[in-house]
Parts: structure tokens; C-alpha cells; sequence
């Protein structure tokens, strides 16, 4: 299971009404909410958009994906809800899986057993475009060598799969060779 409470600041601090508990299959948010998916593990808060309010990305790095008719275990997930200028209401939201198409393109690797996709999350400017990208951690996947992947923002809705990329330590310009138990 696992949820995330949100709590809405103010001039005068943190407000005491009007914070907000978000789970999955509920309020917009995708999916069911199942034992032992760890739902919120890892968060990140960025702008994906371009539209100035911050977007929520909740990693879900135990979610087991349904393939036909095969469950693949603790592959991992990711959920992004937009914010709006009322807060989080989960409506608009965007589900990534390692490897599954995402619009007309996919996200770089492969859904696997264990990879828990989203156990950490970070957001930058990685590419200079002036919109926050997405990091996400995938420790145990390559055989426990680790991987992360980074989808960059768009003003042009959100969060691009097509244009993201998959880092390890086999990969031209990262130091190091991918070795098992490493989980870069």
C-alpha cells in the first residue's frame, strides 16, 4: 500500500485545512492500491509543464506490472500528478513503466522482476531548457547494476517519454563499468 499526505503551505505557514491524502484509485490517481507496492517511497516536486505550479512525481518502486496475463513483480512505477492552481486534484495524470510505450515512443529499457523503477527520484534542468526534467532510479535493475532514467519536461505536456534517456555505467561518458550490486 502506501499513500502521501499533502500538506498546502501559506504566507503564515503551513495551513491546517485543505491538505489532501493521495493513494492510488482514488481522486484520479491510476491504479489500485495493493500490499506492499510502497506507494510514495520516493518523491520528487518539480515543473514539468512550464506552467509555473509544481507537479508532484510519486515512485512506487514495488508496483507489479500486468503483461499478458503475466505479472511481473516488483517492476516499479511511477505516477506524476499536475498540479493546478487548486492543488493536486490527480485528474491529468501520468503513469511511467521502464520500457512500456508511452505515447508514440517508450521509455528506454525493459520491464523486469525487481528492477523497482522509482526507487529514488530527483528533478533538475538537466537539458538547459528552463523546464524541470525527471531522474528515476532503478537500483536492481541490470542484474542489480542500477540504471536511471531521465524524461525531460515539456511545455507541451509534461513530461516527454520519447525524448528520455537511460544511463548506467556502460554508457559512453559515465564513469565505471555496470557491475552486480552495484545499484547506480
Amino acid at each position: 500500500y502506501g499513500s502521501v499526505s499533502v500538506i498546502y503551505g501559506s504566507s503564515n505557514g503551513l495551513k491546517t485545512t485543505g491538505s489532501q491524502l493521495l493513494t492510488q484509485g482514488v481522486d484520479g490517481v491510476p491504479g489500485s492500491s495493493e500490499e506492499g507496492d510502497s506507494f510514495g517511497s520516493a518523491l520528487a516536486a518539480g515543473d514539468f509543464n512550464g506552467d509555473s505550479i509544481s507537479d508532484l512525481a510519486i515512485g512506487i518502486p514495488a508496483e507489479d506490472f500486468e503483461s499478458w496475463k503475466t505479472t511481473i513483480h516488483n517492476a516499479g512505477a511511477v505516477i506524476v500528478v499536475y498540479g493546478t492552481s487548486q492543488g493536486l486534484p490527480g485528474s491529468g495524470a501520468q503513469t511511467f513503466y521502464e520500457g512500456l510505450t508511452c505515447g508514440r515512443t517508450g521509455i528506454p529499457g525493459e520491464t523486469q522482476e525487481t528492477d523497482s523503477f522509482g526507487a529514488a527520484l530527483t528533478t533538475g534542468d538537466f537539458n538547459g531548457d528552463a523546464m524541470d526534467d525527471l531522474a528515476i532510479g532503478a537500483p536492481y535493475d541490470l542484474s542489480t547494476a542500477g540504471t536511471v532514467t531521465v524524461i525531460p519536461g515539456s511545455a507541451l505536456g509534461g513530461l516527454q517519454c520519447g525524448r528520455s534517456r537511460l544511463w548506467h555505467q556502460n554508457v559512453l561518458d559515465v564513469e565505471g563499468t555496470a557491475e552486480v550490486s552495484d545499484r547506480f
